[in-house]
């Protein structure tokens, strides 16, 4: 998360751990793992209510806390 409160993520996002809106499963047999991976950073908006803010985020391997 960047000081102005903008959250970046990349890796494997095969469970949707990323916050993308997709995982392996969203894909056709076969290709989802290689579908999956996000290797450069990408910008995720969380959907939060307005007064709710992000103050640290936790990743482990198949989750992503805010």
């Amino acid at each position: 998360m960047t000081k102005q409160g903008t959250v970046w993520g990349w890796g494997m996002s095969m469970y949707g751990q990323l916050g993308l809106g997709f995982s392996a499963d969203s894909f056709e047999p076969g290709i989802g793992l290689a579908r999956s991976k996000v290797p450069k950073p990408t910008e995720i908006t969380p959907h939060l209510p307005p007064d709710v803010k992000i103050k640290k985020i936790i990743c482990g391997a198949a989750f992503t806390l805010f």
